[in-house]
């Protein structure tokens, strides 16, 4: 059992249920959400040790909470899963800039693009996890 704690933030729900089965499988304690907003009264309710972060959700995207993360000196480790980075799918990006998205993805801790490997993914987890 790790005693750590994972947050799943993803607007997939097949996502958010498949990661959750295979970190509880590890012995992770899971918490998930839907949007951003869910995401950040979940980090200022608990203790996360490791934030899985979608870029494109509804309500409050993933540059959002990267902001807010950073703006309220949250500290969570956090690893950004997308399956589009920087491109000009982006929309609910609120027309950021590339440079303005840039900046914001040097808060997270680490990018990954979807799909991912799993077993990299729980290494990287893994390591995050006991930095925290």
């Amino acid at each position: 059992m790790h005693n750590k704690t994972v947050l799943i933030t993803d607007d997939e729900n097949e996502m958010r249920e498949e990661l959750s089965g295979v970190l509880k499988d590890e012995g992770y304690k899971v918490f998930e959400a839907a949007d951003g907003q869910a995401a950040m009264k979940v980090l200022k309710k608990h203790k996360i040790d490791v934030m899985l972060l979608d870029l494109k959700m509804p309500v409050m995207t993933g540059f959002e909470v990267l902001e807010e993360l950073k703006k309220n000196r949250i500290k969570v480790k956090t690893i950004v899963l997308t399956g589009s980075i920087l491109g000009s799918t982006l929309p609910d990006a609120k027309d950021i800039s590339y440079t303005e998205k840039i900046r914001i993805l040097k808060f997270a801790d680490l990018v990954m693009n979807k799909p991912f490997d799993v077993v990299k993914l729980l290494g990287k987890i893994g390591q995050l996890a006991v930095e925290q």
